[in-house]
């Protein structure tokens, strides 16, 4: 009988803010831009429980 196990993660990015200038055409346009990001991961992880070990023969 294999061993299953279950992974879940959660990773928040924060790269911080960066203010953009554009350039002039009739006056300076700015924009603040943040980035950011949110990721969830899961997975399963199967082992089989061989009798005995694999060992390769040359």
């Amino acid at each position: 009988m294999p061993d299953v196990t279950l992974k879940l993660e959660y990773v928040h990015v924060d790269f911080g803010s960066k203010r953009y200038v554009d350039p002039p055409i009739s006056g300076a346009v700015t924009r603040d831009v943040r980035l950011t990001d949110d990721i969830v991961r899961a997975g399963v992880n199967v082992r089989f429980n061989w009798d005995r070990p694999v060992v390769t023969k040359y």
